[in-house]
């Protein structure tokens, strides 16, 4: 059953975090089952690509970071076998920098972290595994999710969609009420 929502409803901050805690409504247990599946393998996973942070469209991940986010647009890839695949930058006011190239499986509601860039270069994590995206950790991850690249549990069709996604988004606009809920 649909329930007719007045459009100055969907307008509002309130209804926007409303929703994404509803996306965010994934039964662990499910996830886990998903994310067993045998028949489900991950394609092959290419190097970290170059990233610039003149490109980098934010991401808001609530005001308990110090740290601003964002995703260079021409990192994003959707994958064959339904991971989505991008840079995140995580950068201070201080001018510190570190970026990770991670991946989020939305069906099991998963992230892997591929490779951290500290120090002015890409380092592989040694063995990358597949991790519920959870209460309390990747807080960036959780926030991409939601606000680009998952619409409910499969990703978003195309690159494009992803990343129109990023851009609508604006800083303390979106669902940043998700934390303490769990994905």
């Amino acid at each position: 059953m649909r329930l007719p929502i007045p459009e100055s409803l969907r307008r509002t901050t309130l209804w926007r975090r409303r929703l994404a805690a509803c996306l965010l409504a994934l039964p662990l247990a499910a996830a886990a089952q998903l994310a067993d599946q045998p028949d489900w393998s991950e394609s092959k996973v290419p190097p970290a690509p170059k990233f610039d942070q003149k490109r980098l469209l934010p991401i808001e991940v609530g005001g308990r970071f110090a740290l601003d986010f964002g995703i260079d647009p021409q990192t994003v890839v959707v994958t064959p076998d339904g991971v989505v695949r991008y840079v995140v930058v995580a950068s201070s006011s201080r001018g510190a920098l570190n970026a990770f190239y991670e991946g989020i499986r939305c069906g099991s509601a998963q992230m892997k972290t591929y490779a951290r860039f500290t120090d002015g270069a890409w380092h592989n994590a040694e063995k990358p595994e597949w991790e519920p995206i959870k209460l309390m950790s990747s807080g960036h991850t959780r926030a991409i999710a939601v606000q680009a690249v998952c619409e409910g549990r499969a990703p978003r069709l195309t690159t494009a969609e992803i990343i129109d996604q990023l851009r609508q988004t604006r800083p303390n606009e979106s669902s940043g009420g998700l934390y303490g809920r769990p994905l």
